[in-house]
């Protein structure tokens, strides 16, 4: 947890859940996806199976640019608040529904 608040740039909120699992400790840390590349002490680095490996030119650029580009979401692809299929009129969001293949979001 100190790593995440203190080293890495820029800062990396962690959940960590704590359990047991068959009598042993179990640690749980989610990191939250993100629009951002963190760095620690200058160096970024990816995750490859069970080790790491640090992001090195071409790839780092690809992957900086890709975090730029992910804070901006076009207007149509933002989540409206307090809004779900219970507050869109049957008018409007009936001819969403009825495409052809279309799941039913209400249920079956």
């Amino acid at each position: 947890m100190e790593v995440c608040t203190d080293a890495i740039e820029p800062l990396l909120r962690i959940a960590v859940h704590y359990r047991e699992l068959d009598r042993k400790a179990f640690l749980l840390m989610e990191a939250p996806r993100g629009g951002a590349l963190h760095n620690r002490s200058g160096q970024a680095f990816v995750r490859v199976g069970a080790s790491k490996r640090r992001l090195q030119g071409e790839e780092r650029l690809r992957l900086e640019q890709s975090c730029a580009q992910s804070r901006y979401l076009w207007f149509d692809k933002q989540v409206a608040p307090d809004t779900g299929f219970n507050t869109l009129g049957e008018r409007l969001g009936e001819p969403l529904f009825s495409v052809e293949g279309a799941a039913n979001p209400r249920g079956p």
